[in-house]
């Protein structure tokens, strides 16, 4: 069976308009998170991640959910606004393969920022990728 998600385009992310995923370094197990939800896009890049990534994707409704690579419902995030949004996701760590704070020498960690938008934008690799994302891209 062919795999149903589309190549990533910047090593760290891979979607379509209504969803989006995060492609981790670990293979599971927990993993900390950061959700910051915006009016607007930041000013600057947030220094320090080694992968920074930005796309677009559409909420219908003023819910946001995390979800496990087995579909199970992590988290519920509501948001103040639907229609198009944009997510920064920032990542360090990754090539580490382990999830900081939860394994011993675990390094990996990631922040989302979202923000609505007026429109539908293209993705762009804002920083990196890092080493592990290299490996999604041709």
């Amino acid at each position: 069976m062919d795999d149903p998600w589309p190549e990533s385009e910047d090593g760290l992310t891979t979607g379509e308009d209504g969803w989006f995923v995060v492609l981790a370094g670990i293979e599971w197990g927990p993993l900390d998170v950061s959700v910051e939800y915006r009016a607007g896009a930041p000013a600057d890049v947030a220094p320090g991640w080694e992968t920074v990534s930005q796309r677009s994707f559409y909420i219908p409704n003023a819910v946001f959910e995390i979800l496990t690579t087995s579909l199970d419902v992590v988290h519920t995030v509501s948001i103040p606004s639907v229609g198009w949004h944009v997510v920064r996701v920032h990542v360090r760590g990754r090539d580490s393969r382990l999830a900081k704070n939860h394994q011993p020498g675990g390094m990996e960690e990631h922040l989302l920022q979202i923000w609505p938008a007026d429109s539908k934008q293209p993705a762009s690799l804002l920083v990196g990728p890092d080493h592990y994302g290299q490996a999604f891209l041709n």
